[in-house]
């Protein structure tokens, strides 16, 4: 299929308000039966030296409408959302920056994809519009004097089944409706780190180390291997109380596992890196159910 390119402005002659934030938004329809793969994104300041009064504006590009968040950006709120966010496709923070005629112009500082990034294909979404926006923050309310700015948006259009389509559509949606609730991360004081992660002599040394016998060590080290031979494996329930003694909690500078007793002995916490499947959780089902197919090539189930 074609590639699809789209050159879209926003230009703003003359606008004034109160308020301290103000949004533009630009629609372009695409086709609905497709898939569509981002390849390049590129913005321009048709006007940098607009006598925009604002302290920052953004300029965001997404597959569904903004709904602006609770952050802050310089002294304002209801920022766009985080690049981090699946429907960001493309954004740029502008700043007036002083220029030669002791003027100011507008200037990108970031953007997100980077130019190393953005010269290949990034992004795939699947809604049949794509939204441009340019939001302009300042505390004491907007004024917007002759603001222009262009986009160019390279698409790939991409077939894809229905389903995975619908899918795609319903998982945007989402994406743009817990934008402003999303909050990632959590906060830890310094004195909470110690003791939590390595290295060990923040607090005290190195701790002592338990050693695993020889019989019990190719179960863990060496996965999928019989500790003896091939007739001679260890019990799934054995394996899993090994794995629990590996997980008790010790107290501060004694050796982090346990000692089970005989005939395992002591148990080093490493044992529990790694494991096999069905030995962190529980046992897996013995046998699969057989696969059985309908005559139109469904899978039928048991």
């Amino acid at each position: 299929m074609p590639q699809t390119e789209i050159r879209e402005s926003i230009e703003v002659q003359n606008y004034a308000t109160d308020a301290p934030v103000m949004v533009v938004e630009r629609i372009v329809n695409l086709s609905g039966n497709v898939a569509h793969q981002m390849l390049h994104t590129d913005f321009f300041i048709d006007n940098p030296l607009s006598k925009t009064n604002c302290e920052v504006i953004e300029i965001i590009v997404l597959p569904q409408p903004m709904i602006p968040t609770d952050g802050v950006i310089g002294s304002t709120l209801d920022s766009t959302m985080t690049a981090a966010n699946d429907n960001v496709l493309f954004k740029a923070i502008l700043l007036p920056q002083p220029n030669n005629l002791g003027d100011f112009q507008w200037q990108v500082i970031q953007e997100f994809p980077n130019a190393f990034l953005g010269a290949a294909p990034t992004f795939r979404f699947y809604n049949d519009k794509v939204y441009f926006y340019a939001v302009f923050h300042n505390k004491q309310g907007v004024e917007i004097t002759d603001w222009r700015c262009t986009f160019y948006t390279a698409l790939d259009p991409v077939k894809v089944s229905m389903v995975t389509k619908m899918m795609g559509r319903q998982q945007e949606y989402f994406n743009s409706q817990v934008a402003k609730l999303l909050k990632t991360g959590r906060t830890i004081g310094p004195a909470n780190l110690i003791g939590q992660y390595f290295p060990l002599y923040a607090y005290g040394g190195i701790r002592p180390e338990r050693m695993l016998n020889a019989q019990s060590f190719a179960n863990y080290f060496l996965q999928n291997i019989a500790d003896r031979d091939e007739e001679l494996m260890s019990d799934p329930d054995a394996l899993r109380s090994v794995i629990a003694g590996a997980r008790v909690m010790q107290p501060n500078m004694d050796a982090y596992g346990s000692n089970i007793g005989l005939p395992v002995g002591n148990v080093p916490d490493w044992v529990r890196f790694g494991l096999n499947e069905g030995l962190v959780a529980g046992p897996v089902r013995k046998q699969w159910p057989p696969l059985k197919f309908a005559d139109s090539g469904n899978t039928r189930m048991f």
